[in-house]
């Protein structure tokens, strides 16, 4: 059941990321920042609680990018890129899961 909830958060994920390349309302992109960094704190407790630090630690990073508190200011076409990396960076999580750092 913990498997099908995370990749249904994560297939919600990209499919909003997806739609962010095209021209959306101004709202959609705060929706987005906030969806994405619930999203990723969500993932990086699931993530670390299976001993999953490098996705976990890439996960942070991704929560920090799309931080609503404290927000990062770019241009259209430079968070267009950040949000096919973010694309890419969840598909190879959905597949990679177990990727571990070396202790």
């Amino acid at each position: 059941m913990k498997k099908i909830f995370e990749f249904s958060l994560k297939i919600i994920l990209i499919v909003m990321l997806l739609k962010a390349t095209s021209h959306n309302p101004y709202s959609y992109y705060i929706i987005l920042r906030y969806f994405t960094f619930i999203f990723s704190l969500v993932f990086v407790a699931y993530h670390f609680r299976q001993k999953q630090q490098l996705v976990a630690i890439v996960f942070i990073i991704i929560g920090i990018i799309y931080n609503p508190l404290i927000p990062v200011h770019s241009t259209r076409e430079i968070w267009s890129v950040i949000n096919i990396i973010t694309i890419i960076i969840i598909v190879v999580s959905l597949f990679f899961p177990q990727l571990k750092l070396k202790q």
